[in-house]
């Protein structure tokens, strides 16, 4: 058995997921799965999986069901089906135990950790870049440090040096927290002897490195020091140039611990050097990265930003070989790298130097950059890239809209306000500072979202969040005839129901229109058409085991068929084919879809419920293609949910809009009222149809509607209009 990522460099199998293919062994069904194993290197992901699925079939010997559900998980994985993928591996684990293959129990063991770290893990591709990565989970997950166990057990017993260095190091990984750390000093020093036997492992002693480095930052302590240094020490001028580059790095990383920052600096050097010549992207990229963060703790200023500007011009190099990666873990790793580097940037920028313009509006384009490769990451889609060239300023969308970028930093949070300046009529960059640590921003914003969520009302966060966010960049802009604020959130902020936030006497939208965007660049301006709108509208109320009745749709049809021309799709006729077809025939300029939409942080879980099957946004995209180069304005779904705490699934929502070619979408951030529902829609289509609002302006009427009708924020906070605000 190989580990997926092999060929990446030992970086990609160090940090990113290391999930393990197939080696069929010999038995009477090994031809059948080694089908299935070459279309899935081939990347036929559809056609791999049916194959597991046959060869996993009651009746055939547990050893070939546990290959056959392992590769089955394998493509769930990759495919980004993570809650399918678990299931199978959970499979595969108990079919390899009853079987007695030790090797297959060990595999699947692991495989179930990755899924679970997917899952789970917020933490950053590189933990020891202080003041700049989401943190790692606070306490280790049960399941997991089983499954650890479990594998290093089956590894031991079956003496395969490879699986259990990596079985070890994982136990590593997982029991997170001080409490652990004899238990992690010593699975570190076993699979250290381990890797040093006869037979040496090097890729082990910098899987082993890499894990001691990353505990000891997290836990500021120099108890797993020795044991990196050690394994470090085994590389010699003879291995890989890729190996020998990542050795010199991490060593870097020893001595920057030490405070020896000059010595760390050389080493990062030779490392960046060792993986130019390598042709090693990946590696350059995170080692500039790396010589950039020491050499702005070393305060060499000047030197720190021509090296994080080389950082940013590695990342634009890469995203499109990062988009054509077929193997889709290490495009996921790669993408989760240049995440990180660009934050690194931004945070740099606003943290030293002078505050001028030029400084703000390279932050502004960083940022930017940042919001792309985010949903390129969302859809690991080669045939999704997104293209950003001058960032539009926004007098050119609207010069009575002002866009907010909160900024978390771990001791800091900085907004930037871009708003049109009345006297100059320039675009002008305000930046406001507040003193408050990324963990209370993030804690506030989640009690925030949960207790709306809940039916509850919480103007204690509400407030806390205008404070941190809104209040300065309003008081600054109040002499700049504001009237929209489009908010345009990273990842831990996108939830926030911005419209229920509360300046102590009144909510956001009591004053203010709001929208969100993923990136200016995105936006396509052009207004709306009022002259001769057309409506496809597909709905289904029939619920199932999973999902309720939606018993509001037959009023919500009834309510816009007394608006606008509306072609309906209802109950039955809401199916893939006559959604295509009323597309091709109506050229519609919204469609709106009164069915479940569920959006998860998994690009692959989304769907749209039909009758008797579910769409996804891929199929959404070839079914309503831009007829005659002609975008829809909107797309509304207006019985979508969101994944419970899940931040990247408004990626998903926002994907949506993407793969219709739609100018901007309207959802929910969690299961709206059945009942208010069609009243907002009313108000909606009714303020920009019949009132020449803006979709902003008419969403906001449409919320405050049922504010002032005594509505609690349950009902009318989860409504978000994301893209074209205009």
């Amino acid at each position: 058995m190989a580990w997926l990522g092999g060929g990446m460099g030992w970086h990609y199998l160090s940090i990113a997921v290391v999930l393990i293919c197939l080696a069929v062994s010999g038995n009477v069904h090994a031809s059948d799965l080694r089908e299935a194993t070459t279309r899935l290197d081939e990347g036929r992901y559809d056609e791999a999986l049916n194959a597991y699925l046959d060869a996993a079939s009651e009746g055939q010997p547990a050893a070939v069901r546990a290959e056959a559900e392992g590769g089955a998980g394998l493509v769930y994985f990759l495919t980004g089906r993570i809650s399918e993928a678990e299931k199978a591996f959970r499979k595969s684990l108990g079919q390899a135990e009853a079987a007695g293959r030790r090797d297959l129990a060990a595999r699947s063991a692991m495989n179930l950790i990755q899924v679970r770290l997917r899952q789970n893990n917020r933490s950053s591709v590189l933990p020891w870049v202080s003041g700049i990565a989401v943190q790692s989970p606070e306490r280790a997950d049960p399941d997991s440090l089983d499954w650890a166990e479990s594998a290093v057990r089956y590894a031991s017993k079956e003496q395969r040096v490879d699986l259990e260095v990596k079985a070890r190091v994982l136990y590593a990984r997982t029991a997170i927290g001080a409490d652990y750390r004899a238990r992690v000093l010593r699975e570190l020093t076993t699979a250290l002897e381990r890797a040093s036997g006869p037979e040496p492992y090097a890729e082990g002693w910098l899987l082993i490195a890499d894990a001691a480095i990353n505990r000891a930052y997290a836990e500021r302590s120099d108890a797993y020091d020795q044991v990196a240094y050690r394994a470090l020490t085994r590389v010699t001028d003879k291995d890989d140039g890729a190996i020998r580059a990542r050795s010199m790095a991490l060593l870097g990383r020893l001595y920057a611990r030490a405070g020896r920052l000059d010595t760390a600096l050389s080493l990062t050097g030779e490392a960046e050097l060792l993986a130019t010549q390598a042709r090693d992207e990946a590696g350059q990229l995170e080692y500039s990265l790396q010589k950039a963060v020491l050499l702005q703790k070393g305060t060499h200023s000047a030197d720190a930003d021509l090296a994080y500007a080389r950082v940013v011009s590695l990342v634009q190099a890469l995203r499109p070989s990062v988009a054509q990666l077929s193997d889709l873990e290490q495009r996921a790793y790669l993408h989760a790298l240049m995440l990180q580097a660009l934050e690194s940037r931004v945070a740099f920028l606003l943290t030293t130097g002078d505050q001028d313009q030029k400084r703000l509006r390279e932050a502004r384009y960083t940022l930017e950059l940042g919001r792309l490769v985010d949903l390129e990451k969302y859809f690991a889609d080669a045939c999704i890239r997104f293209g950003i060239s001058e960032v539009r300023d926004i007098e050119e969308l609207d010069p009575q809209a002002a866009v907010l970028y909160p900024i978390l930093l771990e001791d800091r949070l900085v907004v930037l306000a871009s708003a049109v300046n009345p006297s100059s009529k320039t675009v002008q960059i305000q930046r406001f500072e507040r003193r408050v640590s990324r963990h209370e921003v993030v804690a506030q914003a989640h009690a925030l979202s949960e207790t709306i969520r809940d039916r509850g009302s919480d103007l204690p966060a509400a407030r806390a969040l205008y404070d941190y966010i809104v209040r300065d960049a309003v008081l600054a802009l109040k002499s700049q005839q504001v009237r929209t604020i489009v908010f345009s959130p990273n990842q831990e902020l996108r939830n926030v129901p911005w419209a229920a936030l509360h300046d102590g006497r009144a909510y956001t939208i009591e004053t203010y229109a709001v929208s969100t965007t993923l990136g200016l660049s995105l936006i396509n301006p052009e207004p709306v058409n009022r002259k001769s709108p057309r409506l496809v509208m597909a709905g289904l109320k029939a619920g199932d085991e999973n999902v309720s009745t939606l018993e509001g749709i037959d009023q919500e049809f009834e309510t816009l068929e007394t608006l606008l021309p509306v072609r309906p799709l209802r109950e039955d006729t809401f199916t893939s084919a006559n959604l295509k077809k009323a597309v091709e025939e109506e050229n519609p300029t919204v469609l709106h879809i009164a069915s479940h939409a569920f959006f998860s942080p998994y690009a692959a879980e989304n769907y749209i419920r039909a009758y008797g099957s579910r769409i996804s946004l891929t199929e959404l995209r070839a079914l309503v293609a831009p007829v005659n180069g002609t975008a829809l304005d909107m797309l509304v779904l207006s019985a979508c949910d969101t994944a419970h705490g899940e931040p990247d699934a408004v990626l998903g929502m926002a994907g949506s809009a993407y793969q219709a070619g739609a100018r901007s979408v309207v959802g929910g951030l969690w299961p709206v009222d059945d009942k208010t529902t069609p009243v907002v829609m009313r108000d909606f289509y009714t303020g920009i149809y019949k009132n020449q609002m803006s979709k902003a302006e008419a969403l906001r009427q449409a919320q405050l509607n049922r504010l002032r009708a005594g509505d609690a924020p349950y009902l009318w906070a989860p409504y978000i209009l994301l893209g074209n605000w205009m």
